[in-house]
């Protein structure tokens, strides 16, 4: 993001301190909203909990790699952190439940409980905190089932990491709209933590809800997120930049690794490379990966992946739509089936075509475009009136957010200058 708002960088640590506080402030409130629930989980256990949400909001992202969400894809190139998951934590229990999981975590995350349950199992327990509960908090993993103390750190598992409001998405939201400056929508975070609470729904389960003061604030935070997915993580800026820093990767791969690329992916993006150091090509040494020893492995190949030196010159090519809607304005004709035949048909003969125009086909890079944009089904988010704790979306109807997907087309200003005869030949491709 920090390519389209130079200033909006800040890394992982602060961002991790900053969940942990807003998590401090929302165990505050919820213990005194809370009480009479409180009171009925025992002593002992709600101190664990307590220890074991502050724990998982300040490690909940220790795993993630250089350049955040652009690299993760290759933590798991092999497709075994779930099994690796699975034996860290050691509990039958947690492999059950893990079966169920309603919506599957990312890979950082993954990778982050791994580490947690691998790097710093002692020190969890010596801080009188549980393991499975924290690597559950991290991935979003409830319990199947629960008795009551399980339906209740169910309810931390949702402060910490649930599909609308929680205290990680709190942190980036407000933090990435306050480094960019955009003018985003406000929201109240001292009024929604105050209100927030947990109380039994009319099928007598316990939920993590929301107090009526707070009512003004909640549909904020979800059109705060899907703002800053729709209109600043989803910038063709920024997915040029995430296309080049992947090209740039995949080609590092293949110099560094000419045999098998996947090797520097399992080296310097796995979670070896945070436990100990590991050897790169024949006269690098790699130990906790950051985003400057990337970016050193790219100038040791300066000039042997132009990817990299596009990215250091800064000489970007320009896209021939700028955002989903000027596209949907573009393909408004088009029915969805034949926009994503016209995407599939467009990266296929589309390099060709300019070749014919005399162009080059390493001119040209296409982008598939799926911001993350939420829409509140019953149940996702709950809140406590005079009549009991009820849906949010039983209270308000809720506006239908568009399925966002689309492709990004950039080129150099040559490519840009035949705009509308580029435009005709990839309408026509249906």
């Amino acid at each position: 993001m920090y390519v389209l708002f130079p200033s909006a960088h800040h890394d992982r640590f602060s961002h991790s301190l900053g969940v942990y506080h807003l998590g401090k402030i929302a165990f505050g409130n919820l213990s005194h909203n809370a009480a009479a629930i409180f009171t009925r989980v025992n002593h002992r256990r709600l101190e664990r909990c307590k220890n074991s949400f502050l724990i998982a909001c300040l490690l909940h992202d220790c795993a993630h790699t250089p350049f955040s969400h652009t690299c993760e894809k290759y933590l798991d190139i092999e497709r075994n952190l779930d099994a690796e998951l699975i034996t860290a934590v050691g509990s039958t229990k947690f492999k059950d439940d893990y079966q169920y999981i309603t919506s599957e975590p990312a890979p950082h995350e993954k990778a982050s409980a791994i580490l947690v349950s691998v790097k710093f199992k002692d020190s969890i327990e010596e801080h009188g905190a549980d393991l499975e509960l924290v690597a559950r908090m991290i991935i979003g993993c409830k319990y199947c089932a629960p008795n009551f103390t399980q339906q209740f750190e169910n309810c931390l598992i949702e402060l910490l990491h649930s599909k609308t409001i929680d205290v990680d998405k709190l942190d980036y939201i407000t933090r990435d709209t306050w480094t960019s400056g955009v003018n985003n929508v406000s929201i109240d975070i001292d009024r929604l933590l105050s209100a927030i609470t947990i109380q039994k729904d009319e099928s007598d389960k316990l939920r993590l809800a929301y107090g009526k003061s707070a009512l003004s604030v909640l549909q904020n935070v979800v059109d705060a997120r899907n703002y800053l997915y729709r209109w600043i993580y989803s910038h063709h800026k920024v997915i040029y930049f995430q296309e080049l820093l992947t090209k740039a990767i995949d080609a590092l791969a293949k110099l560094v690794s000419p045999d098998n690329p996947k090797d520097f992916y399992k080296k310097f993006f796995s979670l070896g490379s945070l436990l100990k150091p590991l050897n790169i090509g024949a006269n690098v040494t790699i130990y906790l990966p950051t985003e400057g020893d990337l970016n050193y492995l790219f100038k040791q190949h300066f000039g042997s992946i132009p990817e990299a030196t596009e990215i250091f010159c800064c000489k970007q090519r320009k896209s021939l739509w700028k955002s989903f809607v000027e596209y949907e304005r573009i393909f408004r004709n088009k029915s969805q089936d034949d926009r994503i035949q016209i995407e599939r048909l467009t990266m296929n003969k589309l390099p060709e075509h300019w070749v014919q125009l005399g162009g080059n086909p390493n001119d040209l890079v296409i982008s598939h475009v799926e911001p993350k944009i939420i829409e509140l089904d019953k149940g996702d988010l709950h809140v406590v009136l005079d009549e009991g704790c009820v849906s949010y979306t039983d209270l308000f109807k809720q506006k239908e957010e568009q399925r966002i997907k689309f492709f990004h087309v950039y080129g150099p200003e040559k490519f840009i200058e035949r705009k509308q005869e580029i435009l005709t030949f990839i309408l026509d491709l249906t």
